[in-house]
């Protein structure tokens, strides 16, 4: 495969898309969690009801900050602002043993066994590492056929990849 060459720059959606997947991914919201979120908008509905209205509205509106996911989206907005948004340009060099990464004054070689999976999202492909971080490369700073190669390549390098959410017959 020849080397496919990529340029971009963050986008927050992105961020907000990636965050969202990856949590589908890793955490199945069971029974116990919404147990949990409806039990503190429950003591949240009894504190307004004794009168003690700081308690309750704290509580209801923890309770509601948990349902909708709020806090996940105010840290990944945090680290976008913070680390993210002041890079730049990424430049990726994508061969089949290594994505060779430049942006300002960095240029590093990253061997494909530093990732442990992928994750395919509508406009994003997730590459992960560790037990809680991932890199996001948006699909639209592929070329159609480039975006082809990539995905059949990491499909490649992780085939028994968990987080493969699209897995699909043509693909493999």
């Amino acid at each position: 495969m020849e080397e496919i060459k990529i340029e971009y720059y963050a986008d927050i959606k992105n961020y907000f898309e990636a965050a969202k997947y990856f949590t589908k991914s890793k955490i199945k919201r069971n029974i116990f969690d919404k147990i949990m979120e409806i039990f503190v908008l429950l003591i949240g509905i009894f504190m307004l009801t004794i009168g003690n209205y700081l308690l309750g509205i704290i509580f209801l509106v923890f309770g509601i900050i948990f349902m909708m996911n709020i806090f996940e989206k105010i840290v990944t907005y945090m680290y976008f602002k913070m680390y993210t948004a002041k890079i730049g340009s990424q430049k990726l060099i994508i061969s089949t043993d290594k994505i060779r990464y430049k942006q300002k004054d960095i240029n590093s070689d990253i061997d494909w066994n530093y990732y442990k999976g992928f994750i395919e999202t509508p406009n994003t492909i997730l590459l992960l590492y560790g037990k809680k971080y991932y890199s996001v490369i948006p699909k639209d700073a592929f070329s159609a056929d480039e975006l082809e190669k990539f995905i059949l390549l990491i499909c490649k390098k992780f085939p028994e990849s968990k987080y493969n959410l699209n897995k699909k017959e043509d693909k493999q």
